[in-house]
């Protein structure tokens, strides 16, 4: 891959996939209030190798070492990491979100091959406490292609979803048996396309933006759990309200 066809996200995915895991990790306290003698679980979402759906074209999408979501335990004393368990997928599980009570584990599936308007998805798990092993509980479209980071709202009914390749945020509600529901909103994110290239870049720069759309990075509630934020690549913000 030449470094002037790389944009940023596109860099550090390629870095990521040299490490075989994405550094999106979710750690889960198998204990109550005292956890001091308590196991203690990571999991760990990759770019997972071999992807199934991925276009010979899709540079910002490398295949990656990993085969879904990884699970280790952590010594409190010395952090070591031992690896307990996998649970293989054939599309990328990149960002994972637990719930306020560890009993429940999301992943956005970074793929864009879901149903005829070519989404992405999401996938619920239940949380084995006692082990911590993941069940597949369900997995429903994410409202875009290419979901790249989930969060669950502090009230703990719905999850929140950034689709990078189809620049769109979108809310799943979540069911009281943890599992998802269709999406209840989706909105596409607006704005200005950045310019590809850095306007003062320095004589000889190769670098490029990865400007050619809209592309929602991230979404999270403020403290107030009364506003949802989300952040895009290339455009200027635009605020718009989603409904839960």
């Amino acid at each position: 891959m030449f470094l002037h066809n790389l944009s940023r996200r596109s860099f550090l995915k390629t870095t990521t996939a040299l490490t075989w895991i994405s550094p999106l990790t979710t750690l889960l306290d198998q204990a109550g209030p005292d956890r001091s003698g308590a196991s203690l679980v990571a999991y760990v979402g990759t770019f997972s190798s071999p992807l199934h759906d991925t276009l010979p074209t899709q540079m910002d999408l490398p295949p990656g070492n990993g085969r879904g979501i990884l699970r280790f335990r952590i010594d409190r004393t010395t952090g070591a990491m031992t690896p307990i368990g996998v649970v293989e997928m054939d599309v990328s599980p990149s960002s994972l979100a637990i719930n306020g009570t560890g009993t429940r584990l999301y992943s956005a599936n970074e793929t864009d091959r879901v149903g005829d308007d070519k989404q992405g998805s999401i996938s619920a798990f239940a949380v084995n406490r006692a082990d911590g092993r993941l069940e597949l509980l369900n997995t429903v479209r994410s409202g875009g292609a290419g979901p790249t980071y989930v969060s669950v709202h502090p009230g703990g009914r719905h999850l929140l979803v950034a689709n990078y390749f189809g620049g769109s945020v979108a809310v799943l509600p979540i069911q009281a048996d943890g599992r998802l529901g269709d999406a209840s909103d989706v909105k596409v994110a607006g704005g200005t396309i950045g310019p590809t290239r850095a306007t003062h870049a320095p004589t000889g720069s190769f670098a490029i933006s990865g400007h050619d759309r809209t592309h929602a990075h991230m979404i999270l509630a403020d403290p107030s759990e009364r506003f949802v934020l989300h952040a895009d690549l290339p455009a200027l913000p635009t605020a718009s309200k989603i409904r839960m």
